[in-house]
This record gives structure tokens, C-alpha cells and sequence, in this order.
């Protein structure tokens, strides 16, 4: 059986969905699968499906949702394992088997190559991560309500791997090939410091140094407006050597690396 958190929840095996059945149900499978061979208390299962509404009847309903999942696993083969373990439940489950895990190894993967000095492989394998997402995690348990801290964690490790290939792209001397894209990634998520740095870089090496100021100038408006503080040192001494125009901001000259070869 595969699972997907990395979107709307979903559970196949060999490329063929299977239905999970109720709200409840969905909701306590994804909340397992976040925490994947860990033991998750009761009490904790409790207030990340109610908060601190939870009915009267929550604890059994909780029960109920469990019982229902074991039936649907034991009804797959080599599927996942719900075991009850004080003080709760534990989803003995293959990592592998979990989307988001395979987006954490090869972006990962990509990082790792990046500082390797192979931005070519790191390109290619911060895009295969990054072609894992089918959404906002767990898009439909969001919709109705269930937006838990876990799922914060997902979207920043979407957003720096997007920077991570945006910044191999670069280092390959892209820059023409993905500004378009960092324009748009600017303008849906305005106030990451580290991808405004990444479209100055890209615009100014596109010969287009008065756009690379704006983009400053845009950031730095929101930032103080919004949160009342200036951008960092980086972004400030970046837009200083692109007014005095550093040689150090040229596109390299030799972009070589394993996966050129």
C-alpha cells in the first residue's frame, strides 16, 4: 500500500486508490501517517480531532474510527499495522511507503549534491521532490478544519526546497529560464526574504538591474508595513552589489558537475 499526505489524503496500492471511509477515519490515518511509528497518546489523538470542543462521545468515536481502519488494513495485503500501545496507538508503517518521505530524501538528495558542486543533479533531484506534491498537504482534511501545526511543517519543507532548485538553477546558469517562475513564486508567497534574493539575482543577471531593485523595494515595503522589520543583512548586501554592479554577481562560467558529464 502506498499514502499520500503530500495533497489530498489518499491511500493505493499499485496505483489504484482505496476508498477510507468517514471523516473521522481519514483524519486519524493522516494524523498517524504524520507521525509514522510513533506512539501518539490518546489524549493528544483527542484534541487534534476536536480541540478543546471534544463531545462527550469523542473517545469512542476515536474508537470506532480505530476500529474501522484496522478493518480496512487487514483487509490489504502488506498493509500497515495498527497496533494499540499505552497510552495510544501506534501505525507501524514502511517509510517508503509514505510520500512525503520520498520528497525528504530526494530533496535531501539535492541539497546534498548542491553543495557537492553538482547543481545539475541538484536541479534534477530537488525536481523529482517537488513533482511529489499534489497540492496543499492534506488538502481535504483542511478544508474541513482539521490545519494542524504538523502540516506548517510540510508547506516550509515544500517552500526551501522550491528555493533550494531555484538556487541550483541558478548556480547552472538558468537564470533566463527560471525568472518567469521566480516571479510568480514571489507574488504567491511576498515576503520570503531568501526567494526575493533569488529574483533579484535572476532579473539582474537577465540584464534587467531596474526590476531587481523593485523587487527589493516591493519586499521592503511589505516587510516594514506588515511585521515592522527591515529585510535581513544578505538581502541588503545583495542590494547594494547590484547598485554597484559586483562582478560577483555574473553568471558562472563553468556550471560542470557529475550530472553534466
Amino acid at each position: 500500500m502506498e499514502f499520500g499526505v503530500l495533497g489530498p489524503l489518499s491511500v493505493s496500492r499499485g496505483g489504484a486508490p482505496l476508498p477510507v471511509s468517514g471523516v473521522h477515519q481519514r483524519a486519524v490515518l493522516a494524523y498517524l501517517l504524520l507521525h509514522g511509528n510513533e506512539v501518539i497518546p490518546t489524549s493528544r489523538l483527542l484534541r487534534t480531532m476536536w480541540g478543546d470542543n471534544a463531545p462527550r462521545t469523542a473517545r469512542k468515536m476515536l474508537q470506532n474510527a480505530v476500529s474501522g481502519l484496522r478493518g480496512m488494513l487487514a483487509a490489504e495485503e502488506d498493509a500497515p499495522i495498527l497496533l494499540t500501545h499505552a497510552p495510544g496507538y501506534l501505525l507501524q508503517v514502511d517509510p517508503a511507503r509514505v510520500d512525503r518521505h520520498a520528497f525528504t530524501d530526494l530533496a535531501e538528495r539535492g541539497r546534498a549534491a548542491l553543495r557537492a558542486g553538482d547543481p545539475a543533479g541538484a536541479a534534477e533531484s530537488l525536481r523529482l521532490a517537488l513533482g511529489l506534491w499534489r497540492g496543499e498537504p492534506l488538502a481535504d482534511l483542511v478544508e474541513l478544519g482539521f490545519d494542524w501545526p504538523e502540516l506548517n511543517v510540510l508547506r516550509e519543507a515544500r517552500a526551501s526546497a522550491v528555493e533550494d532548485r531555484f538556487e541550483a538553477e541558478l548556480a547552472r546558469g538558468r537564470h533566463q529560464d527560471v525568472v518567469g517562475e521566480l516571479e510568480l513564486a514571489v507574488t504567491a508567497d511576498p515576503l520570503r526574504e531568501r526567494l526575493c534574493g533569488l529574483l533579484m539575482l535572476a532579473a539582474y543577471r537577465c540584464g534587467r538591474q531596474h526590476e531587481a531593485l523593485a523587487a527589493y523595494r516591493s519586499l521592503r515595503a511589505r516587510l516594514v508595513a506588515e511585521l515592522g522589520v527591515e529585510p535581513g543583512e544578505a538581502l541588503r548586501t545583495l542590494e547594494r552589489d547590484i547598485l554597484n554592479q559586483r562582478p560577483e554577481l555574473e553568471p558562472p562560467t563553468h556550471v560542470g558537475g557529475p550530472a553534466d558529464v
